[in-house]
């Protein structure tokens, strides 16, 4: 147990890292030739940007500046005024987080399920971490680390049975970005698992929280 909480540490301490030092080394310039890191969708800048406008009495949503769901632009609003440094270290939290609960998604389903192969559940969250996709994502700080964090949180709980908790989770995640509407059918059934009672729930506490 304890060398295994070793490797996680080492795993994490060399992930945020690694985004520290892409980040020291100004990858974020190349940010500008890459818009599926820097679109209105995923862009915190556009959060910032939101922010100054409704500080100056003007909609955030005017001249279509800001596309962020309402809930997103007002929680990420008071990062609008600290240093790059520590929206970087922020959307590494975030990160963090989303490995720790993909880890410990696969150890939750390989001990309900016999069949599944031996599978050590670090390497879902070292997969995770040193995914290039992820590691520009938090350094071009895009607001989609957040959105990983909302739809991993929601596969998490399904996982663990906890049907109402799945189902709000997941209209988080819809309501900040639509495409996790896909995944529904899927943890529709992980939620499920042994009892219909149980995707009863997350179905109504799904549709009561997305109204």
């Amino acid at each position: 147990e304890l060398q295994t909480e070793m490797k996680k540490l080492l795993v994490y301490s060399g992930a945020i890292l690694l985004r520290g030092l892409a980040f020291q080394l100004e990858f974020s310039k190349f940010a500008t030739l890459r818009p599926g890191f820097v679109s209105p969708l995923t862009a915190f800048d556009r959060v910032c940007e939101g922010h100054s406008l409704r500080l100056g009495g003007i909609s955030e949503y005017a001249g279509w500046a800001l596309r962020q769901a309402p809930i997103l632009s007002r929680g990420l609003a008071p990062l609008c005024s600290v240093h790059p440094l520590f929206v970087t270290l922020f959307f590494c939290v975030c990160d963090l987080f989303s490995a720790e609960l993909l880890s410990r998604t696969c150890d939750v389903l390989a001990s309900r399920s016999k069949s599944l192969p031996k599978f050590d559940p670090l390497w879902a969250a070292i997969i995770y971490l040193l995914n290039p996709l992820s590691i520009l994502a938090t350094v071009f700080h895009s607001v989609g680390s957040l959105h990983n964090l909302l739809t991993v949180s929601c596969v998490f709980l399904a996982a663990r049975q906890h049907a109402a908790l799945a189902a709000v989770f997941l209209s988080l995640s819809a309501y900040a970005s639509l495409h996790p509407v896909l995944f529904l059918p899927a943890i529709l059934l992980l939620v499920s698992s042994g009892s219909r009672l149980r995707a009863v729930v997350f179905a109504l506490v799904f549709v009561a929280a997305s109204g």
